[in-house]
């Protein structure tokens, strides 16, 4: 099949899980497909596309910067449009993809965010679109912790317009995706699937590391994030303060897109910025922390742990969509407390340690595998022709 993919993120590095989710989604699909890429690019970008080239018959953009999305942003306000949709609509892109589907015969198309559905919700060509996660459902849990009035506000208003426009989208579309069940059963459409990301294996036997002095305490993801900020200052101020009192020998990292930028400091504390290879450096810790309260979709940071033989202590919040169960391959904490306790009991405790590290691996490779995920997409995508 001849599949146009639309994006609204330039799908390399993926260095996020937005990124990475659509970056496997087309190294998979590319396997039975011929893949033609449209996507949204930044400046910067551009020596990215080489790698995307690999999977792809041709591959074009269009420049998107900050200001045109906070411009588009204030206008859909006005206007009575999603502001989280619209903020993404540009006329360049739209005679892009105007011209391409005049010139060139096309078997599907693959939508990646309701962002990019807007472009084609009328085109008559068998298509899917890919939410990820459902925005309005995001929306309505961070305006539980957001702090910023303005943003408060922002959430409020444009949360009812964008779940009416993901309504929409599931009518217009032959297949709407999402990551998770619990965005599935907030949409609640017929034709909704649960596609969850996944990893590839590295069938090596288990990995334990050796006990050393320094004990490792990790966190990872981009920090332009809300959630992950919210979850890292969360731990830093009610958690990391206690515990390094406790034993100097504990050392945080915090690795990550702009978590150099972090106002979190102590002499213990290591914050790497973007790391190319965040595998190696997940493999040195001792154990990972998730204290992420609230966003969308399934947690890719317990799964990075659980592929590199971390145990991980996150909130319940997080284990939602991990299958998580307490004490058996995940530990769970929600309070200052617990998560002392929980790091304490993995620090010290091998047997717990062991048992977690061994029971999060099987649950990983039962549940999450881009190469079935990718085996589903296909199929979906030939029940269209």
């Amino acid at each position: 099949m001849k599949v146009l993919v639309l994006s609204s993120v330039f799908p390399y590095p993926p260095s996020d899980g937005d990124r990475l989710r659509i970056y496997n989604f087309i190294k998979e699909i590319s396997k039975k497909n011929k893949i033609y890429l449209i996507s949204f690019i930044k400046k910067g970008e551009e020596e990215f596309i080489k790698e995307i080239n690999k999977y792809c018959k041709a591959v074009y953009t269009v420049y998107i910067s900050r200001n045109e999305i906070i411009l588009k942003t204030i206008f859909a306000f006005l206007t009575g449009k999603a502001m989280n949709v619209f903020s993404y609509y540009k006329k360049e892109m739209q005679i892009l993809i105007n011209d391409f589907l005049k010139n060139n015969s096309i078997d599907a198309i693959f939508a990646y965010r309701i962002r990019m559905a807007q472009y084609v919700e009328n085109v008559k060509i068998p298509k899917i679109v890919d939410f990820v996660d459902s925005l309005a459902f995001y929306m309505k849990e961070k305006m539980q912790y957001e702090k910023n009035l303005f943003t408060y506000f922002y959430l409020l208003f444009d949360n009812k317009r964008v779940l009416l426009y993901e309504k929409k989208m599931i009518e217009k579309f032959d297949y709407a995706l999402v990551n998770y069940e619990g965005d599935k059963n907030f949409l609640n459409g017929k034709n909704v699937f649960v596609l969850s990301n996944g990893v590839y294996y590295d069938e090596k036997k288990s990995y334990f590391k050796k006990p050393e002095i320094v004990k490792k305490i990790g966190f990872f993801g981009d920090m332009n994030y809300s959630p992950n900020k919210d979850g890292i200052y969360f731990f830093y101020k009610m958690v990391w303060k206690k515990i390094e009192k406790s034993d100097k020998n504990l050392q945080l990292i915090i690795a990550g897109k702009s978590s150099e930028r972090l106002n979190i400091k102590g002499n213990n504390i290591i914050k790497t910025g973007y790391l190319k290879n965040l595998d190696a450096e997940i493999k040195t810790w001792d154990l990972c922390v998730v204290p992420v309260r609230y966003g969308a979709g399934r947690q890719n940071k317990i799964l990075k742990a659980w592929l590199n033989k971390v145990p991980v202590v996150a909130t319940s919040f997080a284990v939602k969509g991990i299958y998580g169960r307490d004490f058996f391959n995940i530990l769970i904490a929600d309070t200052p407390d617990e998560f002392i306790d929980r790091i304490n009991i993995l620090l010290n405790d091998n047997s717990i340690r062991k048992k977690i590290i061994k029971n999060g691996y099987l649950t990983l490779k039962k549940h999450f595998n881009w190469k079935k995920t990718g085996a589903l997409l296909n199929k979906l995508l030939w029940r269209l022709k």
